[in-house]
């Protein structure tokens, strides 16, 4: 009997872990459509940085960009430099223009910094900057 009780005491104790599992999945699945602040792309594949300069090439109105340096997989912002000077011209006239990568409501956007304009950034798969990510980056 004593043992029928441990193996019974054991079970539910199993059973409460694998619950409690799926539990904090889902609630961080919540958490996740509800933030609403800076993000980062989603690791750092060829795909989705390729995706990302098409939305952001849209955005700035030209079929070619290139970003500036850094990896938005560890930065939420985002530079588009300007082109390339023409044979014409002696000197750059256009500034590279700053994106901020956000999260809002599980959907990831690109916000013009100069004027706050909004891009939606669909097939763009962002995560959350935790203040595990600031602190590294510190």
């Amino acid at each position: 009997m004593k043992h029928l009780l441990s193996l019974t005491a054991a079970g539910l104790v199993l059973a409460a872990c694998a619950s409690g599992s799926n539990t904090d999945s889902a609630s961080e699945d919540a958490r996740h459509s509800a933030y609403s602040g800076p993000a980062l792309l989603l690791g750092g594949d060829l795909e989705s940085r390729e995706r990302l300069k098409d939305h952001l090439s849209d955005a700035v109105g030209r079929a070619t960009i290139e970003l500036g340096a850094g990896n938005p997989s560890v930065s939420s912002s985002v530079t588009v430099l300007p082109p390339p000077l023409s044979s014409q011209e002696d000197r750059a006239t256009r500034l590279p223009i700053t994106f901020d990568l956000t999260l809002r409501n599980g959907e990831c956007f690109a916000v013009r910094r100069n004027d706050g304009e909004e891009f939606r950034l669909d097939g763009v798969t962002c995560i959350p900057v935790t203040t595990a990510d600031s602190a590294s980056k510190a």
